[in-house]
């Protein structure tokens, strides 16, 4: 039986770079979010994730599906997957690291690709976001 995680993620694009957040405890930086709570509709689930980890207020009537993206999931066994549904939101608040996240930061695609350790949902992401000539 196949292994899939859903997730939900933030799009949060600043001077054609990509938001991504590092968790204190892996290498690898990916996209804010994360798994919905039994109950969670996508957009609740979006809303309160993105509070936890980066500390901003996601206007609910601003939140816009974007897209869904599945890859090998990032520090987990082979054949384990991740499935990420991606929005797009305007939010209220500085983003900062909180939780279990270490630092956030905003990358181009290739600035990207050059780090030691790469999420390959994330990489599937930033090939989107650059063929739609949305980030550099």
């Amino acid at each position: 039986m196949k292994k899939v995680i859903e997730t939900v993620a933030l799009i949060h694009v600043k001077d054609r770079k990509l938001l991504l957040v590092r968790a204190k405890s892996k290498n690898a930086f990916y996209m804010p979010g994360g798994k919905k709570e039994q109950g969670e509709d996508e957009e609740t689930a979006l809303v309160r994730e993105i509070k936890e980890e980066i500390g901003v207020d996601i206007d609910k009537k601003t939140i816009k599906f974007v897209g869904i993206f599945e890859a090998q999931a990032y520090s987990k066994e082979e054949g384990v997957k991740v499935r990420i549904n991606c929005y797009t939101a305007s939010h209220k608040g500085k983003i900062r690291p909180l939780m279990e996240i270490a630092e956030t930061a905003y990358f181009t695609s290739s600035e990207y690709g050059k780090k030691e350790e790469t999420a390959p949902a994330v990489r599937l992401i930033f090939n989107a976001l650059k063929e739609k000539k949305l980030i550099d």
